[in-house]
């Protein structure tokens, strides 16, 4: 059983990364925000900034978009987090989440503002 969750897990951010890489090869925008109202999201500027990272420029990265390094160091600690949880057959993650919530919640939205503020002035993605 817990095998079948690590694989489905697998494959969901597989084709995550796919359809990442389709809209970036294509050069597609999908933000909603950013097509009707044309201002950039907080999440406006994500794909290019972590395209940047693993190229190694993590300055360029941070202008793109500065909660791409926050973002991908909380999902590599949640994912490891997540799986060995899976593997031991515990809830330690879920009781984190549930004992911090608004904690959580507080630094959240936090960053959403300081991206929010970051990317109105960005030029990088207009």
């Amino acid at each position: 059983m817990k095998k079948n969750k690590i694989i489905k897990y697998i494959i969901t951010n597989t084709m995550l990364l796919v359809i990442i890489y389709f809209f970036l090869y294509f050069e597609k925008r999908i933000c909603l925000l950013y097509n009707i109202f044309n201002i950039p999201c907080p999440g406006c500027g994500l794909t290019r900034s972590m395209i940047c990272l693993l190229n190694g420029n993590i300055l360029m990265s941070i202008r793109y978009n500065i909660i791409t390094i926050p973002l991908i160091l909380t999902y590599i600690i949640f994912s490891v987090w997540y799986i060995f949880d899976m593997i031991k057959i515990k809830n330690t993650l879920g009781n984190f989440i549930e004992k911090n919530k608004k904690k959580i919640l507080i630094i959240s939205i936090l960053i959403f503002i300081i991206s929010v503020i970051k990317n109105l002035n960005n030029p990088l993605l207009y």
